[in-house]
């Protein structure tokens, strides 16, 4: 429990010891397996639904984004061509809803497949997340490179394929398939010696056995459901899966 926060620059209270934030789960005995991962600890204003469900329209959509903001270790390694998004866009019956704001919005006018792009009618400043929060109530799943998406996904309890480079950030483990702090979440790696497209070759293949009512090519557990894209899908893709063989 936190029982108190000190503004940068502020003064400290007295205490009996400090530790490093990032100790700290060494010193509780935290790890993958003990993290909480109680969600969703974040909920969208009802009142916000309706008028989001008919700016999309009906049918099943998947949220995207592609490109992080600020850099927190190589931006390279959260940066994803939008034109890698492309086998998204030819499962049949999906369209795709773009929640990029910032750098990278400027790929939608040069890509050739439609990208719905509703963040000009979205939050901004104190308000920011809010609507981006209700347009991943009202789709089917997000797929996400590394960035701020992916989490808020994950506090909503939304269905999240997160994609990453082979060698991403401490906070999605080396080789881990699902989030240890996110439980609908679901992390797909690109292959040693692979691209990105390879990896989304490998996703559009699996909306489309979900979308036709098959069994998920790399199926091993039970997933995060994509909800309204046909049935539950199963969970396991590692890096091994998403070469695109």
């Amino acid at each position: 429990r936190v029982y108190e926060v000190v503004p940068e620059g502020g003064p400290l209270p007295k205490a009996d010891c400090w530790a490093p934030l990032l100790s700290l789960p060494r010193l509780l005995k935290i790890d993958a397996d003990t993290i909480p991962d109680d969600v969703p600890y974040l909920r969208p204003d009802p009142s916000l639904l309706a008028p989001w469900r008919e700016r999309l329209g009906p049918g099943p959509k998947i949220a995207i984004a592609w490109q992080g903001g600020e850099p927190l270790f190589e931006q390279r390694k959260r940066e994803i061509p939008l034109a890698d998004f492309a086998p998204l866009a030819a499962v049949p019956g999906v369209r795709l809803i773009s929640l990029q704001k910032g750098g990278g919005r400027q790929q939608i006018d040069a890509v050739p497949f439609p990208v719905y792009d509703p963040t000009d009618e979205m939050d901004e400043g104190d308000a920011a997340f809010i609507d981006t929060a209700v347009v991943m109530q009202e789709c089917a799943l997000v797929v996400t490179a590394d960035t701020a998406i992916a989490h808020l996904a994950g506090a909503l309890a939304r269905p999240c394929w997160t994609v990453l480079p082979e060698g991403g950030d401490w906070r999605f483990g080396w080789h881990a398939t699902q989030s240890a702090w996110y439980p609908t979440m679901e992390c797909l790696r690109k292959p040693p010696g692979g691209t990105w497209r390879d990896v989304f070759d490998h996703i559009a293949r699996r909306l489309i056995a979900i979308r036709e009512g098959r069994e998920d090519p790399a199926a091993a557990d039970e997933a995060p459901s994509a909800q309204g894209m046909g049935q539950a899908a199963p969970y396991g893709a590692g890096p091994d899966d998403l070469s695109g063989n």
